[in-house]
């Protein structure tokens, strides 16, 4: 007994200012929480996670807090189940349930962003795999040109197989690649439709959260549902943190849509916005401002349908950065013309670079509105 009760003494001795109650079991287990409900048979405890229900003859001895310290980590664990959205005040229900909308949305918009980031690692990874191959196979065909076919045929056949083995491995990499490609135009697709659900959701949390007139200081309101509406509303104060919108000008022409685009920090170009556009298109003059050469790729050509439905062949690329106003963009996807035919502007403006905004055009105005989720 009296090694118990120096036990007791050095735990006392050794807590922070405000502990919680502390149940020690015969097995020499502890756990920590507040006592909700106790009784001859069994105690219920609070873990801030959740209930325990404890038997008597499982308890070795109890320490308990302060009725402050007890009442002070209620409040933690309300609070704390508040800001994850599993509890609400009679008559508060819509919005906690608004919140938790809000909540799914943006860890689904996460989780797509991730496997967006993976999919653009696999893309620049195949394309320069591509280039390489490109690269060998080119010196394969110069040096095969110096050999005499007759004289050292041996050698020659060599160096064709060399090259017939490349070309296998070429059009592996480049069916990958394609497959990727077609991976990317799905997930902007899914990404435009998760952000604008995400900000529809986020504002209908907004709108039922600012409808509660209820002050924080309010004497009609009871302490829980103060605490709530406080909690909410830092809840609702992170989730716009998420949102950055920019608002630039633009030019229409016909049914066109044109903004001013600087490109890699050098080239202003004025672009369409084409959402219909996998990728951003440049025509060849901007390449050559930017100083990229004409024979400068990540991979073979690729076929790219205009707005008038005419087939153009362009050259891949990855552009440095691509900034319309203050929305910035880096790194992205993009095709170099073979030809001018880009509607009279400097080329597209395509989902390689705005399937990262919710867009939204005030055609009264002349605004376009790019709104970034983070």
């Amino acid at each position: 007994m009296v090694r118990k009760l120096i036990v007791f003494a050095i735990i006392m001795i050794s807590c922070a200012p405000a502990c919680p109650d502390v149940i020690y079991f015969k097995d020499g287990g502890r756990v920590e929480g507040v006592i909700q409900k106790e009784d001859d048979t069994g105690i219920i405890i609070d873990l801030g996670v959740g209930t325990m229900a404890v038997r008597r003859d499982e308890i070795e001895y109890i320490e308990k807090s302060s009725a402050e310290e007890g009442q002070r980590m209620e409040e933690e664990n309300r609070a704390d189940e508040i800001s994850r959205g599993e509890w609400a005040p009679l008559g508060y229900e819509d919005i906690r349930m608004a919140y938790l909308k809000s909540q799914e949305g943006r860890i689904s918009l996460k989780k797509l962003k991730a496997r967006s980031a993976n999919n653009a690692d696999g893309i620049t990874q195949k394309e320069e795999k591509v280039s390489e191959l490109l690269k060998t196979l080119d010196k394969k065909s110069k040096e095969l040109k110096t050999i005499d076919a007759e004289k050292r045929t041996k050698e020659y056949n060599t160096v064709v197989a060399e090259m017939n083995s490349i070309s296998v491995r070429l059009n592996a990499e480049n069916s990958e690649l394609k497959t990727l490609y077609a991976e990317k135009k799905d997930i902007d697709t899914a990404l435009m439709e998760k952000a604008n659900k995400y900000r529809t959701d986020f504002q209908a949390f907004k709108d039922v959260l600012s409808a509660r007139k209820v002050s924080v200081n309010s004497a009609e309101a009871s302490a829980d549902e103060l605490m709530f509406l406080e909690e909410m509303r830092g809840n609702m104060t992170d989730l716009d943190n998420d949102f950055k919108k920019d608002v630039v000008g633009y030019t229409a022409e016909g049914n066109q849509v044109i903004v001013n685009a600087l490109i890699n920090d050098i080239a202003l170009a004025r672009l369409v916005v084409d959402t219909g556009a996998s990728i951003v298109v440049i025509s060849k003059e901007v390449a050559g401002r930017l100083g990229i050469p004409s024979e400068e790729g990540t991979g073979e050509e690729i076929e790219i349908i205009m707005a008038n439905g005419a087939s153009v062949n362009a050259r891949p690329v990855v552009l440095k950065s691509i900034k319309v106003g203050d929305a910035e963009v880096g790194n992205v996807q993009a095709a170099i013309l073979e030809s001018n035919v880009v509607g009279g502007a400097d080329g597209l403006l395509g989902m390689s670079f705005l399937s990262n905004f919710i867009i939204s055009v005030d055609t009264s105005l002349n605004k376009l509105t790019l709104e970034q989720i983070l």
